[in-house]
């Protein structure tokens, strides 16, 4: 748990960033702490503060922080049953000016660039349920309305520029609770949200 200031500070509450700089460089913090101000800072640092935000997240990631941890989110969808996602996707999903910057950031902390980062599970009128698997720029476009704009391409180059593939952007990891093993490119989610 965060204290109430230092959220306060990485929310965009008006609060004093350089406390949360100092609050991480006064002793060693637990990892799970640093994870969630990553989460917070990457997430927020389009409201306030942004260049502040940035240097606390490369702070947080060079005391040990985990890039790819992953927390749930709050699901607003039909039919979605649960819905999780690390600081990446929602970066890349915000499309903020600062999230080219956040991305280069985060991916040069990340192992495996292409290993999918969101998952959703939905439940179908049919009754079935399935859980997806969405690479950070699946998970973009999927939480993005066309018309894509500038900012939209802007990320969607950082992560192509980070080795990001196009091969892989959907997994479908279960269907009914049957594994399926397969991956869906890029493509796939287009022609879906033309479709819709």
């Amino acid at each position: 748990m965060l204290p109430t200031h230092i959220l306060q500070a990485l929310t965009g509450v008006p609060g004093d960033v350089e406390a949360v700089r100092q609050w991480l460089t006064s002793r060693n913090h637990h990892q799970e702490t640093l994870n969630r101000v990553v989460w917070f800072a990457a997430t927020h640092a389009r409201n306030f503060a942004t260049e502040a935000k940035i240097d606390i997240v490369r702070l947080a990631l060079a005391r040990g922080a985990e890039p790819r941890r992953i927390f749930a989110i709050e699901t607003t969808l039909q039919g979605e049953l649960a819905h999780s996602a690390d600081a990446l996707c929602v970066v890349s999903s915000q499309a903020a000016q600062s999230s080219p910057r956040l991305i280069d950031l985060l991916l040069r902390w990340c192992t495996d660039v292409n290993d999918n980062r969101a998952l959703r599970t939905y439940k179908a009128q049919d009754g079935q349920e399935g859980i997806f698997s969405y690479s950070p720029l699946a998970y973009a476009l999927f939480n993005n309305p066309p018309p894509f704009r500038k900012r939209h391409l802007a990320v969607a180059i950082a992560l192509l520029r980070g080795g990001m593939s196009l091969d892989r952007a959907i997994v479908p990891m279960t269907m009914d609770g049957h594994e399926t093993g397969r991956s869906e490119p890029i493509e796939w989610l287009l022609n879906e949200k033309e479709r819709l």
